[in-house]
């Protein structure tokens, strides 16, 4: 998937799967008690790197978009029409030309969302990324330490990484209500 990133999406992607990639390693071969009790986080790691992944190629998609279209573009074809609706003498050219403003306003409004789910998307990335880096530390105070804190701090370790599991899903359920249609 890297391949198909660019700019600060794939420097972040390419993070979370190094971070992945690091803790997957020591959860795998840590004692094996501490193995154990860490199984769900292997679990977990490994989906939240699909979740990562996913995420990574909806805020390529919409990066892409972002590109494309520029919101001064919008306002100066907005602002034109305008201009156009007030110096035109005919009726039905005027209305045309509002509906072409309200229609270039929405479509702003909606540029502005896009702009704010990219935030959403790269901000989430970096969540996951840090959250693993975490978790790579407390997966070596673990090795470090006696079985009493280990056994808690994996447990810790596993709920963090289940917390982190259900932001995700909560950015993923918003950006697909904010990708269905509206009703302007």
């Amino acid at each position: 998937i890297t391949s198909e990133l660019d700019g600060d999406l794939r420097i972040v992607y390419d993070s979370v799967v190094a971070r992945r990639n690091e803790l997957r390693g020591l959860l795998t071969s840590g004692p094996s008690v501490l193995q154990a009790s860490l199984q769900e986080g292997r679990r977990i790691c490994d989906n939240l790197l699909n979740n990562a992944t996913r995420l990574a190629k909806r805020g390529q998609r919409i990066e892409t978009y972002l590109r494309s279209t520029k919101i001064t573009s919008l306002g100066d074809s907005a602002c034109e029409a305008v201009t156009q609706e007030e110096t035109t003498t005919d009726i039905v050219a005027a209305r045309t030309y509002r509906q072409i403003v309200s229609s270039r306003q929405r479509h702003i409004e909606t540029h502005v969302e896009v702009e704010g789910l990219y935030d959403r998307v790269l901000a989430q990335l970096i969540l996951i990324e840090a959250t693993l880096a975490g978790a790579v530390a407390k997966i070596v105070k673990i090795v470090a330490a006696d079985d009493e804190e280990s056994n808690l701090t994996a447990l810790l370790v596993n709920e963090q990484l289940e917390s982190l599991m259900s932001d995700v899903g909560i950015l993923e359920s918003s950006l697909e209500e904010v990708s269905q249609p509206s009703s302007h």
